[in-house]
């Protein structure tokens, strides 16, 4: 790994930076990996995918990213300020709806967004969930801006917190959900009306959007 770090660092003017994809990249002491990236002022686009760091202490380092992917080993994540230039987010590791809505309110421009999957709420009273429902289902928080948002892993009992994590965003353009569940396609039609790109989905099936949009919009103009 020497020859990376040596490369990093005769580059400060780099604006892209891929980690290798090797859990080597683990063996330096965190504090110096930071501190090495730290230097770099330029850079818009960061891939640890294999550091164990996480998001908030990355974010921190490098307030200036614009595109950042990671997968921290520590499943929990939060955010306790505004990183007001993230633009995509790929966040490689399971997350639950209600803590990862916390994280999104504090990422005012984020455009893309890409998890590997989302989970169960764990010690969440049965209550709370409720409340979370209803709050996603009212459209009372909502994040306007994303416009393309991808899930890489989805089993059956998950189809909910997937459908519940959809809702919050109704100006999305371009979506990617393993299958289609009935679940999910009932949410896609109800709260994605803006929906253009569907990956693995036949143009024929989208068609249904576009006419939508088309007749809503001659019916204004009657008006």
């Amino acid at each position: 790994m020497e020859w990376f770090w040596q490369l990093v660092l005769q580059n400060p003017g780099l604006t892209r930076l891929h980690f290798p994809q090797t859990n080597l990249i683990n063996i330096l002491p965190q504090s110096y990996i930071l501190e090495a990236v730290s230097r770099i002022k330029n850079l818009r686009e960061l891939n640890t995918r294999l550091m164990d760091v996480d998001l908030s202490t990355l974010l921190d380092t490098l307030p200036q990213l614009e595109r950042l992917s990671c997968s921290p080993f520590r499943r929990s994540v939060t955010l306790s300020k505004n990183y007001s230039n993230l633009l995509r987010l790929e966040y490689l590791r399971s997350v639950q709806v209600s803590r990862f809505i916390e994280v999104l309110k504090h990422l005012p421009r984020l455009e893309s967004l890409m998890l590997s999957r989302i989970i169960a709420e764990e010690d969440l009273p049965t209550s709370t969930y409720e409340i979370l429902c209803e709050t996603v289902s009212t459209a009372v928080v909502t994040f306007l801006q994303v416009r393309e948002f991808e899930i890489h892993r989805m089993s059956s009992h998950e189809e909910q917190y997937v459908a519940m994590m959809l809702g919050v965003f109704p100006e999305v353009r371009r979506l990617y959900v393993p299958g289609l569940p009935v679940e999910i396609r009932k949410v896609m039609w109800e709260k994605c009306y803006w929906l253009e790109e569907f990956r693995d989905l036949s143009d024929r099936i989208l068609d249904e959007w576009k006419k939508r949009r088309t007749k809503d919009a001659a019916v204004v103009r009657l008006y």
